[in-house]
């Protein structure tokens, strides 16, 4: 006779109208904050958080293996695959003013094993601390932790590590995440990964290191990865660019950098302009660098591309993990990834008669566009006709969103194509 037990997780529902007394298993009955969710979670939980904003004076401690805390719920989710996190903003947000304002401890303490412990989909913003303002992995035997689809802004540190750190005998994995705004007295503005961090399809950008001397914007020691990332404006106190500390044992690969990392492999050299040819190219970024007063001021910085960005379809495809970016679009939404957090909405399809000279490539959401000369009409399902000219080589033709059909004819022949814009 065999004897089987089977133990079951639960999800455990937390909402901004919630409250400490209630049982925290339904979204018509939730906790009121993450640490009183915690206190009832056990190995393998998952904690879903309501969008809106919750205010912290104290931080969140984490000693618990193998439990999931995901925002960007409306609260009537049964399914994880129904939330949205870019739509449903789910922020924790440091409102106490001493320095026991960290947002998240993980792993706290010795002999402490956190490993597994996922947090996708929250903004965390204002954590105050002397290291680590907004995350500290702080254990020594965890592993395999997730950060993934976070906003990691306006984090600051009286010492070193502003926004992250990761201290030895930790290993965490950061995909689709900004670190934008967060600011260090001493260095590693970002993140200063003493552990070991991996981090894939990030976005670092206008962070500052207040120390003129050791002013890093990430200090990556040991065998840690940084691919498909974009480093661009995060400064020293002087106004100087902050530097990256990679030493041989990083895996530094398919990054857009505007300060160079001498084990870097596929690297993009970025302009200090963001709208030159070979800057970024963020379709509205921020001037502020740093800790700023007032954080909803950074709502409106967009840090997603534009056509124009050298860091379109340049990253490497085999180290993108999930299927949507940090706005919830599309993860490779044409043959390669974009570096960065935000995948662009600008993508090229081909559609052919089976002669290059005779393709139609779609180059926006709005428009299409020709890659040879050709006399091109184009019919809306309902027949209406919305142009017919020729166009030559490069030029454009503006529509919205729909489904078209597209008749070319040039000196290969015709070529009738159904497309969807």
């Amino acid at each position: 006779m065999f004897l089987i037990t089977s133990i079951s997780s639960k999800t455990i529902y937390v909402s901004t109208t919630g409250a400490s007394a209630k049982d925290g298993l339904s979204w018509t009955n939730p906790k009121q904050t993450l640490t009183q969710a915690i206190g009832i979670a056990v190995e393998g939980d998952q904690i879903w958080v309501k969008t809106g904003t919750y205010g912290q004076t104290a931080g969140v401690n984490v000693t618990l293996k193998s439990i999931s805390i995901y925002g960007g719920f409306v609260g009537t989710e049964t399914t994880l695959s129904e939330r949205n996190w870019a739509a449903n903003k789910t922020i924790l947000n440091n409102t106490g003013a001493t320095t026991a304002t960290r947002l998240f401890l993980i792993g706290s303490g010795a002999g402490v094993d956190a490993s597994n412990f996922i947090l996708d989909g929250f903004t965390l913003q204002n954590g105050y601390s002397n290291s680590g303002g907004a995350l500290l992995f702080s254990g020594s035997l965890s592993s395999n932790m997730t950060v993934r689809n976070c906003i990691i802004r306006n984090n600051r540190s009286t010492a070193n590590n502003g926004a992250v750190g990761i201290i030895t005998g930790n290993s965490v994995s950061f995909y689709n995440c900004l670190f934008a705004n967060n600011e260090a007295a001493g260095s590693a503005s970002a993140a200063n990964i003493l552990g070991t961090g991996h981090f894939y399809n990030c976005t670092f950008v206008n962070n500052k290191s207040l120390s003129p001397t050791a002013s890093l914007v990430l200090y990556l020691n040991g065998a840690n990865s940084l691919v498909n990332c974009i480093v661009w404006n995060n400064q020293k106190s002087d106004g100087s660019l902050s530097t990256i500390s990679a030493i041989a044992a990083n895996t530094v690969n398919y990054i857009a950098s505007d300060v160079s990392v001498g084990v870097a492999t596929n690297s993009i050299t970025l302009n200090a302009l963001n709208a030159n040819a070979a800057g970024p190219n963020f379709k509205t970024p921020g001037a502020e660098v740093g800790y700023v007063a007032d954080v909803t001021a950074l709502d409106a910085y967009d840090y997603s591309l534009s056509s124009a960005s050298p860091c379109i379809n340049n990253g490497d495809n085999a180290s993108v993990v999930g299927s949507t970016d940090l706005a919830m679009n599309t993860r490779i939404l044409r043959t390669t990834v974009d570096i960065g957090a935000y995948e662009s909405d600008y993508f090229t399809t081909g559609y052919s008669n089976l002669t290059n000279e005779n393709s139609l490539f779609l180059v926006t959401k709005n428009g299409i566009i020709s890659t040879s000369e050709a006399t091109m009409s184009v019919y809306s399902l309902d027949g209406k006709m919305h142009t017919n000219e020729y166009v030559k080589i490069g030029q454009e033709i503006k529509l919205h969103s729909g489904v078209y059909i597209v008749r070319s004819v040039n000196k290969q022949g015709l070529s009738v194509q159904k497309i969807v814009l």
